[in-house]
């Protein structure tokens, strides 16, 4: 086998997406979701697309404060994983691979707190 430097070897390999979300219920196991600004119609949990430099974890606790306006209380543990989900490229779109961590229950005063964050254009 021949060394390739990184320069050369990197812009071989598949490129695609990756994102990460927050699964979060209320007292009654009830799933939050949020309408979706992009796709009137459709519901999704908190979540989004990882910034560069960016894990999973980092980015799920980031887009949900942008998106209910704070990070729950339950995050300050460790990061649960709770499905891994991988999409095939669909042209234009290379492969996406995101990973939804558990949030656990939102607390009576917690969905109380929560706010529509910044709006994307």
């Amino acid at each position: 086998m021949v060394f390739v430097p990184p320069e050369r070897f990197v812009p071989t390999l598949p490129h695609g997406i990756s994102y990460a979300g927050v699964f979060l219920t209320d007292r009654h196991d009830r799933p939050l979701l949020l309408t979706s600004a992009h796709h009137p119609g459709e519901y999704h949990y908190p979540g989004g697309l990882l910034d560069n430099d960016e894990d999973p974890w980092t980015c799920a606790l980031r887009e949900t404060a942008e998106e209910i306006g704070f990070v729950p209380a339950a995050h300050d543990d460790a990061p649960r994983p709770l499905m891994l989900s991988f999409t095939p490229p669909e042209p234009p779109w290379p492969w996406r691979i995101g990973v939804t961590f558990d949030g656990g229950r939102l607390t009576d005063k917690e969905l109380e707190r929560i706010s529509p964050g910044p709006r994307r254009t």
